[in-house]
């Protein structure tokens, strides 16, 4: 991948993100990120988490694409897979809220993939998801219906923690897609200001850990 290409993609997520986030942030004004405000929910939210989650699942089918070019899937089990596959402790990446001291978000946490086969031959793949995608899935399908195991309608799971959690989660997919891009650009193309440029961008997230490198 030339330097052209790789800064025409950066460019691309980075942009968008950057408009979630200060739409996430502009919330702030009706209600700090804090821990005792993390239940509270909105329209607003409604529309942040719905917006987000549409954004992380075109951002993962790029990031499988990077770690396997001839990946074809377009759902999240088959997104999993990839992902886990290529790097099994992607579940544990974490960050960092800037604007809450030492609070941690490590919203890929729990995420995995079950395979079976079928009598008839076929695989089929199942996912664990986060709790800010089942929600997510929740809101945008069954709004109204009441979520058993609380007695709440799930409207009301498009709170402040779900959207912070997804917007973390995106922030740590467009992370890992970057620094792919970055390794894998020829050492006479890489700018070193490629990275540097991604993490000082961001208002609400400082600090990106994954283990197992990026391969």
């Amino acid at each position: 991948m030339t330097q052209s290409e790789m800064s025409r993609s950066h460019r691309q997520y980075r942009e968008y993100y950057k408009i979630l986030e200060e739409d996430f942030c502009a919330t702030e004004r009706y209600l700090y990120i804090d821990p005792d405000n993390f239940s509270g929910f909105s329209s607003e939210f409604i529309k942040l988490l719905q917006t987000i989650c549409s954004e992380i699942d075109i951002t993962l089918r790029f990031l499988c694409n990077l770690l396997d070019p001839c990946f074809k899937g377009n759902t999240f089990p088959e997104y999993c897979k990839c992902v886990l596959d290529k790097n099994p402790f992607f579940p544990r990446a974490n960050v960092t809220i800037r604007k809450v001291d030492s609070l941690m978000l490590a919203p890929w946490l729990g995420w995995e993939y079950h395979q079976k086969t079928t009598k008839r031959g076929n695989v089929h793949i199942d996912a664990t998801n986060p709790e800010w995608w089942t929600m997510y899935n929740k809101v945008k399908h069954d709004r109204i219906a009441i979520r058993p195991e609380t007695n709440k309608p799930y409207y009301k799971y498009a709170n402040q923690k779900n959207v912070l959690d997804a917007l973390a989660a995106l922030f740590i997919v467009d992370s890992y897609s970057f620094h792919l891009l970055y390794e894998r650009t020829p050492n006479e193309q890489k700018d070193t200001h490629f990275l540097q440029e991604w993490y000082e961008s961001s208002k609400l997230f400082s600090g990106f850990v994954i283990a197992g490198g990026f391969e």
